[in-house]
């Protein structure tokens, strides 16, 4: 019961800190967008930072729902024959149209096709998840990187960012299962 009670209580901070800030910020946003007397330049500048905060508000939401799921046992897999590319793209997508906005250099490499059996939202979670931190911590004009290598039996995604990376101490504690609060990313 404790555990369960840890677990909402959790829950209830992530969606305090992490959704509910970055979507109060994105909706003040577009309400300065809305003002006339900006200039075409600032008002485009709004609705981008707005763009980009509501697409990592969403990306953490779809990440929340997925992980509640795991935590109550609803989560079934459902494995099937996908194209890894086809799933990808979608996804490489959305993070580039965030990423222009801080002038990375975002390439995807891969094989003109690459499928196996996989569960398609799973992979999607966890990319976007994985291509929005990229994004996140990598400061304006680095690089965000998402190579797809095809072996005998499967395929590997490998995602690489000119970011700042994490600490030893921090990856401990991650391993060890301890709640880390979100960080900061690089508006720079």
């Amino acid at each position: 019961l404790r555990l369960e009670v840890e677990t909402r209580q959790r829950m209830l901070s992530i969606i305090g800190h992490d959704l509910l800030g970055p979507m109060g910020a994105a909706e003040g946003m577009l309400q300065l967008a809305g003002d006339e007397t900006l200039g075409r330049k600032e008002r485009d500048e709004l609705v981008d930072g707005a763009l980009s905060t509501v697409h990592g508000s969403v990306t953490l939401l779809r990440t929340l729902v997925h992980w509640a799921r795991a935590q109550e046992r609803d989560l079934t897999l459902s494995l099937e024959e996908n194209d890894l590319m086809e799933v990808l793209a979608p996804v490489f997508d959305l993070a580039l149209s965030v990423g222009k906005r801080k002038e990375l250099r975002m390439t995807m490499r891969g094989p003109h096709e690459c499928r196996f059996l996989f569960d398609r939202q799973v992979v999607t979670v966890l990319v976007e998840n994985l291509l929005s931190n990229a994004v996140k911590f990598t400061d304006a004009g680095g690089s965000v990187s998402m190579e797809v290598e095809r072996g005998e039996s499967d395929c590997r995604i490998l995602i690489r960012d000119s970011g700042r990376g994490m600490s030893a101490d921090l990856v401990e504690r991650i391993r060890n299962g301890a709640h880390v609060a979100s960080e900061e990313g690089s508006n720079k």
